[in-house]
C-alpha cells in the first residue's frame, strides 16, 4: 500500500507517509500531507486528490486491519491494541512489525523489503507518476500534486489560487494510471 500511496498521490517518501486515518477524507477524496519535512516545513502541508482505485484501496485496507486484528494478534500480541490507535488516528496508518515492536513505514525501512530490487532512488514512484501525467493534465495541476508551488500557494492553504474541482480531474487521469500500468488492488486479489 505504501507505493500504491506514492504512485497515485505524486507524494514525497517520507517517515510516517501517508499520514494518519484523520488525514484522508475518502468520501470527498482528498488526503491532507505534510511531506516536506527535510526542508523544516512540517506544519505546511497541501491536499492531493485520490483516485477512486485510491480510494478503493484504502478502505479495503481498513477492512483487512478489522477482520484481521486477531490473527495479528496470535503474532504480536499486541495487534489489537495497535489497529485501534490507528482507526483513532494516534498511530499513522502505515506500519510493519519488526524486532517485536510496530514500526511505522519509513523510507528505510521499506528499502529493506525492497532489498535487490535495485530501487535505489526513493522518489521512483514519483518520477512515474509525473512522466505519466506529462501531456495528460495541466501544468499548474502537476506542480500542486507534486507540491512545486511557492511557499503557501499550496492547495489546501489560503492563498492558493487554484480552484478545487479543476485540480480533483487529476483524479480521472490518475485512474488511467491504474489501467495504463495493469495494477491489481487488494480487491481484484480478493475476488480471485
Amino acid at each position: 500500500l505504501w507505493h500504491i500511496l506514492l504512485l497515485f498521490t505524486g507524494a514525497r517518501p517520507v517517515k510516517d507517509f501517508p499520514g494518519f486515518l484523520k488525514d484522508f477524507d475518502l468520501d470527498q477524496g482528498w488526503l491532507w500531507v505534510s511531506d516536506k519535512e527535510i526542508h523544516g516545513r512540517n506544519e505546511d502541508g497541501r491536499i492531493l486528490p485520490l483516485c477512486s482505485f485510491l480510494r478503493n484501496e484504502l478502505k479495503c485496507y481498513r477492512t483487512y486491519l478489522q477482520r484481521n486484528a486477531s490473527s495479528l494478534e496470535a503474532v504480536t500480541g499486541n495487534a489489537i491494541a495497535h489497529i485501534n490507535e490507528i482507526m483513532a488516528s494516534t498511530k499513522p496508518l502505515l506500519a510493519v512489525y519488526l524486532d517485536g515492536q510496530w514500526q511505522s513505514l519509513s523510507p528505510a525501512i521499506v528499502a529493506k523489503f525492497t532489498e535487490g530490487i535495485q530501487l535505489e532512488q526513493a522518489n521512483w514512484l514519483r518520477h512515474t507518476t509525473r512522466a505519466y501525467l506529462t501531456g495528460k493534465a495541466e501544468e499548474s495541476l502537476i506542480l500542486a500534486l507534486f507540491g512545486h508551488e511557492r511557499n503557501q500557494q499550496e492547495m489546501g492553504n489560503a492563498y492558493s489560487s487554484l480552484a478545487l474541482n479543476t485540480y480533483r480531474t487529476l483524479a480521472n487521469h490518475l485512474n488511467e494510471m491504474k489501467e495504463f500500468f495493469q495494477i491489481d488492488g487488494m480487491y481484484d486479489d480478493q475476488k480471485r
